[in-house]
């Protein structure tokens, strides 16, 4: 699926990325606390939007799109995506690409 707005074609992207997260509260963080976090798995994310920009390094999408202006930017590394689809309706989807990490 993908909408045109000021003759440019912007595709609509699901995405599903493993985020990058900092844990802790300001201050110091008691060891054996960060020990136990350290063994938890980053949080597995989904992300849908229109695709603003992509490369070989991250792909941005924004979540509103208007004549002048968009919602929120959001950038997210190609090496963080484990699952790629270009949204063609609401039962016939196009994936992209699949990563086996």
């Amino acid at each position: 699926m993908s909408v045109c707005i000021n003759n440019k074609i912007y595709s609509i992207l699901q995405i599903e990325w493993e985020d990058a997260i900092t844990s802790a509260e300001p201050g110091w963080t008691p060891f054996d606390d960060a020990i136990k976090e350290a063994g938890n798995p980053p949080p597995l994310m989904n992300t849908v939007g229109f695709c603003l920009y992509e490369d070989d390094a991250y792909i941005a999408l924004t979540d509103s799109i208007g004549d002048n202006e968009c919602g929120q930017l959001t950038k997210i590394p190609r090496a963080m995506i484990r699952k790629l689809e270009k949204l063609q309706g609401e039962t016939n989807n196009e994936v992209l690409n699949e990563f086996d990490m």
